[in-house]
């Protein structure tokens, strides 16, 4: 496989768009699966089947769709946390990525395009801008962030995300920030051994997201935020 890593042109924008929102909606399943594995929801779960069961004078087929009923329950919280989270993006910065990353110097979206399987498209892209004051930095200090990190399905485990991750650095390091930040999700465990290699380091765990705490307790989804000095 072979790639063109490069600035975004307008013409990319389908392509962007439908990689962007298959790049994170793919965490939905894996994140239902351990969710429904933490022994809170295990708890939960048989619980609600337990006491409906009783209650019901014993019978099986109510007990079972109550137990069945909180499965949805989580799936559909972990749906929200991923798919929501897409359709907030795609009405803000991605609604307009010229506007939003290419107009400020401070700011880049790349894309990877390149052919696998015999096919030409866009298989990865990123982003860096630069970070707003936030008031826990000096007020002069030049802090990058990198956002929209997303390898397609087909090109895992290939160095197309090394290579993305590094062009991105290699922008902040041009653009003389003297630090790099960015934030991911607790299950893109892929994307997170691969900051660490690149020598980020994880600075703190927030559960805060475009959902409620409730969502955050039934998903067990957390947010690492990391962080790599230059």
């Amino acid at each position: 496989m072979r790639w063109v890593i490069r600035r975004y042109k307008p013409s990319d924008r389908a392509a962007v768009l439908t990689l962007f929102r298959n790049g994170i909606t793919e965490h939905i399943r894996p994140a239902f699966f351990k969710a429904m594995c933490h022994p809170d929801n295990v708890a939960l779960t048989a619980i609600i089947s337990v006491t409906i069961y009783l209650l019901d004078g014993c019978t099986c087929s109510l007990a079972l769709m109550s137990g069945l009923a909180w499965v949805g329950i989580v799936y559909y919280c972990c749906h929200e946390t991923y798919a929501g989270y897409v359709e907030e993006k795609l009405h803000t910065d991605m609604r307009d990525i010229q506007a939003s990353f290419l107009d400020n110097p401070d700011s880049c979206f790349w894309v990877a395009e390149g052919i696998v399987d015999g096919e030409t498209g866009i298989f990865g892209m990123v982003a860096a801008v630069r970070k707003a004051h936030d008031g826990e930095e000096e007020e002069q200090e030049r802090c990058g962030e990198i956002f929209r990190m997303i390898v397609s399905s087909s090109c895992r485990r290939s160095g197309l995300g090394t290579r993305l991750t590094r062009t991105a650095i290699e922008f902040c390091r041009e653009r003389k920030y003297s630090r790099i930040v960015l934030r991911t999700s607790s299950i893109q465990t892929a994307a997170i051994g691969l900051y660490l290699r690149l020598g980020f380091k994880h600075t703190h765990t927030d559960t805060l997201s475009h959902r409620s705490d409730w969502h955050t307790w039934v998903t067990k989804i957390t947010f690492p935020r990391m962080e790599m000095v230059l």
